[in-house]
């Protein structure tokens, strides 16, 4: 099950009120004029993603865009970055939770791995 996150606040809700397995990915803003994200690491790992979502539509999934570019480079107090839950330190990173509790993290190209990917998601 995939849920759009629309902000920080808006994470922080639906974390709190979770049990079990949640897969988080945090990701760059898609321009709405290309319906791509500003950031090509993103761009490639969408594929895998999309593929790996797919095959596992029992786990539930939050997608979570940090913003536009010029919200999300170099900007230390982004609320993503700064959030104890979340402590993103790249785009794409895509975080598992179990019971609220971070057990794994894959970031950047670990995401285009398919072998990882698919251990993630199991």
């Amino acid at each position: 099950m995939k849920t759009v996150v629309n902000s920080p606040g808006e994470f922080d809700n639906i974390f709190q009120s979770t049990n079990g397995i949640v897969l988080a990915l945090f990701t760059g803003s898609k321009d709405p004029n290309t319906g791509e994200s500003w950031c090509p690491d993103c761009v490639s790992a969408d594929p895998f993603l999309n593929e790996a979502i797919n095959n596992h539509p029992e786990t539930q999934f939050l997608y979570c865009e940090v913003g536009p570019r010029e919200s999300w480079r170099n900007q230390p107090g982004h609320p993503y970055r700064t959030n104890i839950n979340t402590r993103i330190k790249c785009v794409p990173t895509l975080i598992r939770y179990q019971d609220r509790r971070e057990i794994a993290r894959l970031q950047e190209g670990q995401i285009c791995n398919k072998d990882i990917l698919n251990e993630f998601f199991s």
